[in-house]
C-alpha cells in the first residue's frame, strides 16, 4: 500500500463516524483481497478459481451473514452490480492482460476495478446523486490512470502495458496519460460541487492526495508525500477547501 493511501485512510478514518469509518474498512479489506488475488504469483488459472470463489462469497455476503461486510450492504445499501464489475475487470485482466490498448478499453477497465469502489464508498458516505455518481467514477478513474502511470516500467516487465495506443503515438506518453488523468481529476471535482461535498469530503481527500502524487511525477519518478503534508490535505478536504 502506498504511503499516501496509509495516510488518507488513517487520517480521513479518525475523522469520520465510526459506522462509516467501519463500512469503508470492510468494503476496503474485500476489494483489497480480489486484487491480491489477481496479483497473485500463480498461474492464471489458479487466480481466476480464486475470483470465482470470490465471486460464489458473495452470495453469502448478500444473503446477511454476520460479517462486518455483510453490515456494510445492508446498512448502506451496496448494489451487488459494484461488487461484480471490480471482480469482472480483475478477471479480464488475468485472462487477458491489457497490452496498449485502446483508451475506452483502458478507461473500462479503470472504471470496473477503481471506480466501482468509489462507487461504494459515496454510497457509505451517505450521497446517492448524479454528481456523487460522476465524482465516483471520473475520481476513480483519475486515481488508477495516476497508479499506472506510478508503475508503469513494473508493469511493462511483468508483461502489461497500460499506455494506451493514443498515448503511444503522442510524442510523450507519460505526459499524454498524466493530462487526460488531470482532466478526470477536474471533472470529479466539478461532479463534488454538484453533489453535497461535505458529505464527500474523504473521497475528495483521496483525490487530491493522489493527484498531487501525480503533479510530482513531472520531476520524481515514485513520489511520495510526507505525513504532515497528508494530513494537511484531508484536514482541508475535511473543513471545506
Amino acid at each position: 500500500m502506498s504511503s499516501a493511501r496509509r495516510s488518507s485512510f488513517y487520517w480521513a478514518m479518525r475523522l469520520m463516524p465510526a459506522a462509516q469509518s467501519r463500512a469503508i474498512f470492510a468494503v476496503y479489506g474485500w476489494c483489497r483481497t480480489v486484487d491480491d488475488i489477481a496479483d497473485a504469483d500463480l498461474p492464471a488459472d489458479a487466480r481466476l478459481a480464486g475470483l470465482v470463489a470470490a465471486r460464489r462469497d458473495l452470495d453469502r455476503v448478500f444473503a446477511g451473514d454476520d460479517s462486518e461486510l455483510a453490515r456494510a450492504v445492508r446498512r448502506h445499501r451496496l448494489d451487488r452490480a459494484w461488487f461484480e464489475m471490480l471482480l469482472d475487470g480483475c478477471e479480464s485482466d488475468v485472462a487477458a492482460p491489457l497490452n496498449k490498448p485502446e483508451m475506452a478499453e483502458l478507461e473500462l477497465y479503470c472504471r470496473r476495478v477503481a471506480g466501482a469502489p468509489a462507487r461504494m464508498a459515496v454510497a457509505i458516505f451517505g450521497c446517492e446523486d448524479e454528481g456523487a455518481v460522476d465524482f465516483a467514477f471520473a475520481g476513480g478513474t483519475a486515481l488508477q490512470l495516476t497508479n499506472i502511470l506510478r508503475d508503469v516500467d513494473e508493469d511493462a516487465a511483468r508483461g502489461r502495458l497500460y499506455l494506451p495506443r493514443e498515448a503511444l503515438a503522442a510524442e510523450d506518453p507519460k505526459a499524454w496519460l498524466a493530462a487526460r488523468a488531470q482532466g478526470l481529476y477536474d471533472l470529479a471535482e466539478a461532479s463534488a460541487r454538484r453533489s453535497d461535498r461535505r458529505r464527500l469530503w474523504p473521497g475528495l481527500a483521496m483525490l487530491r492526495l493522489y493527484r498531487r502524487l501525480l503533479d510530482r511525477m513531472a520531476v520524481e519518478e515514485r513520489p511520495q508525500l510526507g505525513t504532515f503534508e497528508a494530513l494537511a490535505i484531508v484536514l482541508l478536504s475535511r473543513f471545506g477547501w
